[in-house]
C-alpha cells in the first residue's frame, strides 16, 4: 500500500474545487434540493440535486463562481473581475463577469455556464446565490474544508485513484 502526499499545487486545487462545490451545496440546500457533492480530486468535482426550477438552477450555478471569489480561495489560472466581490459591488461584479457573453465563465466547467445561462434573469439569479452564500460563509468555509479533508482521505491510499475518480466525474457531467 502507497502512500501519498498531496503536493502545494494539488493542495491549493483541492481547497478552491471544494469551495467552490461547498457553494452549490449551500445555495441547493437552501433550496430543499438535497445535494450530494463528490469530488473526483484536486482538478474535478460534482455536485447533484435533486430536480429544481431554471431559477434554482442557474442560482446553484452561479454558487460555485460566488464562493471562490467569497472566500479568495479561487481555483488558479482563473480570470475573475479584478474589482473585489462585495454586497456593495455586486451588480458591477456580475457585469464583469457576463461581459461578452459570460466569457469570463469559460474557466468553468460547462455544467455552471449552462446553468448560469439557463435562466434569463442573470443578475437575479446570481443575487439570490450571493445572499444565500453571504448569509452562510461561515457554513461555507466548514464545508469546504471538512469536503476537502474527506476527499483527501478517500483518495490518498494512491495517486491513481485522483485520476479515476476524475474520469468518473467527467463522465457524471
Amino acid at each position: 500500500m502507497k502512500l501519498t502526499a498531496l503536493n502545494s499545487t494539488d493542495a491549493k486545487l483541492l481547497a478552491s474545487i471544494a469551495t467552490h462545490e461547498s457553494g452549490h451545496l449551500i445555495v441547493a440546500s437552501a433550496y430543499g434540493l438535497r445535494p450530494k457533492a463528490f469530488i473526483g480530486g484536486p482538478r474535478s468535482a460534482i455536485v447533484k440535486h435533486d430536480h429544481c426550477t431554471l431559477f434554482e438552477l442557474a442560482a446553484i450555478s452561479w454558487a460555485g463562481v460566488l464562493a471562490e471569489d467569497l472566500t479568495a480561495n479561487r481555483y488558479p489560472d482563473r480570470t475573475l473581475p479584478a474589482c473585489e466581490l462585495a454586497r456593495g459591488n455586486l451588480t458591477g461584479w456580475i457585469a464583469a463577469m457576463i461581459a461578452g457573453g459570460l466569457t469570463e465563465l469559460k474557466a468553468y466547467s460547462s455544467p455552471d455556464v449552462a446553468g448560469i445561462a439557463s435562466h434569463p434573469c442573470t443578475f437575479e439569479t446570481a443575487r439570490a446565490a450571493f445572499q444565500i452564500l453571504t448569509a452562510n460563509l461561515d457554513l461555507l468555509r466548514e464545508f469546504a474544508g471538512e469536503l476537502a479533508d474527506e476527499s483527501w482521505l478517500r483518495f490518498r491510499l494512491n495517486e491513481n485513484d485522483f485520476a479515476n475518480a476524475e474520469r468518473l466525474c467527467a463522465l457524471a457531467q
